[in-house]
């Protein structure tokens, strides 16, 4: 009799996830929530276990097109995990997207890279010299709207692009992401000569506006005039220079 019982539950089992195993990638996606976090997309192919997404935009920013696949491990934590590749007019980009309750998202392993220049909200100065934007993130993770946790580190030569437009020569700037307030913060510091010195931090919101802001401190007197073209203001013995709701998931 218990062997009897064992072989119906296995084989509710197997029909279960037979039936699982044919649910539209489309239907998980509207099912996660993703939209409500300033996620959209043309069209998603495939079923549960994999596909691929179309026409995938953030807000208003154009992403591209990403090919998902399924860990079904993370099916019995109570979560959905896709091993996720992406690429696109901004860029491209590779990590492990889960999905659970209570609009709880989270990236590992992202490996991404992207040009600046074609990032909506980009900065005249920054389309006409170009630069790409390098993240590697051990881990992302947001919760209800709100930035919960974010290890990693980032990088961009955009910097030197513009200097080198000046006939200057200025390094790549870095930074370690971190969480704050519940926004994601991108960092970058960097400094020439000993002295000369330049910071840029972006905060990230998917419920609340984003921005962005950079310093410059001991300019070098050929740069000054530069910078007050490129947008930066003198104020507070440094040259400053702010954009808000650049990068915001708000269409």
């Amino acid at each position: 009799m218990t062997g009897r019982v064992l072989l119906i539950v296995l084989f509710l089992a197997a029909a279960i996830l037979a039936g699982l195993s044919q649910l539209p990638l489309s239907y998980v996606l509207k099912q996660s929530g993703a939209s409500s976090s300033g996620l959209s997309w043309a069209r998603a192919e495939g079923t549960i276990w994999k596909g691929r997404i179309t026409g995938l935009a953030y807000g208003a920013q154009p992403i591209g097109a990403a090919h998902l696949r399924l860990r079904p491990a993370s099916l019995l934590g109570g979560h959905v995990s896709y091993d996720v590749q992406w690429a696109g007019p901004p860029g491209r980009g590779s990590g492990t997207l889960s999905a659970g309750r209570n609009e709880d998202y989270a990236i590992a392993d992202l490996r991404l890279e992207a040009s600046i220049s074609a990032l909506n909200g980009a900065a005249d100065w920054v389309r006409a010299n170009g630069g790409e934007l390098r993240i590697r993130a051990d881990k992302i993770r947001f919760s209800g709207g709100r930035c919960m946790e974010a290890v990693g580190t980032v990088s961009t030569d955009v910097l030197t692009r513009a200097a080198m437009a000046w006939g200057q020569t200025w390094p790549d700037v870095s930074g370690e992401l971190s969480c704050d307030a519940g926004m994601l913060l991108v960092p970058l510091e960097g400094e020439r000569n000993g002295a000369e010195r330049v910071q840029a931090v972006a905060r990230i919101g998917i419920v609340e506006a984003s921005s962005v802001e950079a310093s410059v401190v001991n300019a070098d007197p050929q740069l000054e005039n530069a910078l007050a073209l490129m947008g930066f203001v003198y104020e507070n013995d440094a040259y400053i220079f702010r954009q808000s709701a650049a990068i915001s998931g708000a269409g």
